[in-house]
């Protein structure tokens, strides 16, 4: 709680630093009237550029969270909607590995502002390079045996995003996407180097559904996947709210 205090505080002073915009109004723990309510904002910031009005609300409130979930966007969400103007929701959030999330922002008119550890840091963005599936190959060689197949190749393809995997009583546990995306998560706790191979075994008997006549689903032990990691300088609490500002303006732009 100390961590998101000092982290408003330096928000604000930040706004009433900016000259690029006339602030109209910059207040914590607001009441905003709404059409059908009244919705209590963490930070809303009030501000006119060109003439046009534009009103922020600022989520603070999920920056300690692990995980931004679309339930939490979507509170956000309702908010800025209900509110009459150019209003525009920011979700205050450590880095996001979570390329859902992202997408369901950008489509809802919600800006995710990605703030490090303390006022500045520098951002680290991991960037997979390359991702390879390690197949059960005495599991598939037993296989085609029991099916009188010989060396049949299996046809695999698709995306991460929709190749989805299940344990032995056909549950789906994720997609390769959303493991990839975890494995992220867990090494980013853990500090990453320039680059890095990471292996990811499977703790229980998994299974990849594709698409093939013979092998509907095929059983697989781990992953492999090599990070890259993009680093950009250091950023200060001027620079995010810079940031902000320029994408609540640009989603009355497009």
């Amino acid at each position: 709680m100390q961590e998101v205090n000092k982290l408003i505080e330096d928000m604000i002073a930040a706004i009433h630093c900016d000259m690029t915009v006339e602030t109209l109004e910059i207040t914590r723990d607001a009441l905003v009237e709404g059409r059908t309510c009244e919705h209590r904002i963490d930070l809303y910031w009030k501000f006119k550029s060109r003439d046009i009005v534009y009103q922020a609300l600022i989520d603070t409130s999920h920056y300690n969270e692990e995980k931004i979930t679309k339930k939490m966007l979507f509170q956000i969400f309702s908010a800025a909607n209900d509110i009459n103007g150019q209003v525009a929701g920011v979700v205050l959030t450590k880095p996001i590995m979570d390329s859902a999330v992202k997408e369901l922002a950008a489509k809802s008119r919600i800006v995710l502002s990605e703030v490090g550890e303390g006022i500045s840091q520098q951002v680290v963005e991991p960037i997979v390079k390359r991702m390879d599936i390690n197949f059960d190959r005495e599991w598939i060689k037993a296989e085609k045996e029991r099916l009188g197949i010989g060396d049949k190749p299996i046809n695999f393809k698709g995306n991460p995003k929709y190749l989805f995997i299940y344990d032995e009583e056909e549950n789906c546990i994720d997609s390769l996407e959303g493991v990839v995306e975890s494995i992220l998560r867990d090494k980013a706790k853990a500090g990453y180097l320039d680059e890095e191979d990471i292996e990811h075994l499977f703790d229980a008997p998994t299974y990849l559904k594709i698409d093939d006549e013979y092998f509907p689903k095929v059983k697989i032990l781990g992953l492999n996947v090599t990070v890259e990691i993009k680093k950009t300088a250091l950023v200060g609490m001027g620079d995010i709210v810079e940031d902000i500002k320029v994408q609540v303006m640009k989603q009355f732009l497009q």
